[in-house]
């Protein structure tokens, strides 16, 4: 814990909201339709720029490693933040 700067409350946050998030996955998913095979591959050959990735070379990566890193923690947040507020209102509106 110490190496990720946590100590036992944040801790036990973090894993709360991993949790608030894992459910409110989980009940998004339970209402979607099964894919096929032949969906997911209409799909793969309709859209064939969401399959490739523009090549990073070691200096990009490094790059984006050392700008994420600083940005991800806060992108992260402001994620878990939005599916509580998506729970809050499924529960208020859909359950």
């Amino acid at each position: 814990m110490r190496q990720n700067s946590l100590d036992e409350t944040a801790l036990k946050t973090a894993l709360l909201r991993d949790l608030v998030i894992e459910a409110v996955l989980e009940r998004i998913a339970a209402q979607t339709l099964p894919v096929s095979e032949i969906d997911a591959e209409i799909y793969y050959h309709q859209y064939p720029e969401a399959f490739t990735r523009p090549e990073i070379t070691p200096r990009k990566k490094k790059r984006l490693c050392l700008a994420g890193s600083a940005s991800a923690h806060a992108g992260i947040l402001g994620y878990t933040q939005h599916l509580l507020l998506l729970s809050s209102f499924y529960d208020k509106n859909i359950s």
